[in-house]
């Protein structure tokens, strides 16, 4: 809508055939603002207008452009990618022990489930290239 310069988000909203709900809207309103994608007056800021472009959630988005800047893409794709997906891990009955224990050593004590599948990535790509 913003890209599209097609006015107050609310205004445009309500003139659809099945308007959202008024709170669902401000809440949204609020997110773009907080995360800083539309000014206070709802003016697009460069973020937004970037975040608009990607076919992401607001938070996947954000984290994908600012690991593009901060020049550690690759593993915050390997993130995005599993967090638009169900678990990397298969747990089989009776194993959920060595289980957790192996997730523990691939994470390599970084209590990070995100940095433990970044790593899980990275070896099984190591042993798929080898």
């Amino acid at each position: 809508m913003k890209l599209l310069k097609l006015g107050k988000i609310e205004l445009f909203l309500k003139k659809a055939m099945q308007p959202p709900d008024p709170h669902a809207v401000a809440l949204s309103i609020n997110l773009l603002e907080k995360l800083n994608a539309l000014d206070e007056d709802e003016n697009l800021m460069p973020l937004g207008f970037h975040l608009a472009q990607l076919p992401l959630d607001l938070h996947t988005g954000k984290m994908v452009l600012m690991g593009a800047i901060l020049s550690c893409l690759d593993p915050i794709l390997t993130v995005a990618a599993n967090l638009s997906f169900k678990d990397a891990f298969v747990i089989p009955l009776g194993k959920e022990e060595r289980t957790d224990w192996k997730r523990k050593q691939i994470a390599q004590n970084s209590k990070s489930n995100h940095l433990m599948l970044a790593q899980a990535f990275n070896i099984l790509y190591a042993a798929v290239l080898g």
